[in-house]
């Protein structure tokens, strides 16, 4: 099985700390690989590689910025999002995150946008706001 599916699994779980675990090895091992030839983040066995890996699935990174929200680390999640917006605007950086996509965006807005009454209960003040 792949660390993907184990984040989406874990994430449907509603297990925001496994999916960030997830995570965290999948980013790992995706740079093994690319040190040695690896598995490309499935555990067991088989996988692909190269630049377009799982490290590169933007659903892993949409899912790990939602459990980052779920944690309440909203630093990590625009960390996250920074390195998804630099390796669209600078491609030569040697970032390996996928480009942002507008459900990228969908799951910042939801995080953020804390209860969804409208009020400005649990969103983060305006100097946040920069990162994005």
């Amino acid at each position: 099985w792949s660390l993907v599916g184990a984040m989406a699994a874990a994430a449907a779980a509603d297990e925001p700390e496994s999916v960030s675990l997830f995570f965290e090895r999948l980013l790992r091992s995706s740079s093994d690989e690319a040190e040695d030839g690896g598995n490309g983040g499935d555990v067991g066995g088989g996988g692909g590689g190269g630049g377009d890996g799982p490290s590169q699935s933007v659903a892993a990174w949409n899912m790990a910025l939602r459990a980052r929200l779920q944690c309440g680390d909203r630093a990590g999640a625009v960390r996250l999002y920074g390195e998804m917006r630099s390796a669209a605007l600078e491609p030569a950086s040697g970032v390996v995150a996928p480009r942002p996509a507008t459900d990228t965006l969908n799951t910042l807005l939801a995080g953020f946008g804390g209860s969804g009454d409208g009020g400005a209960a649990g969103r983060p003040p305006p100097s946040e706001w920069r990162g994005l």
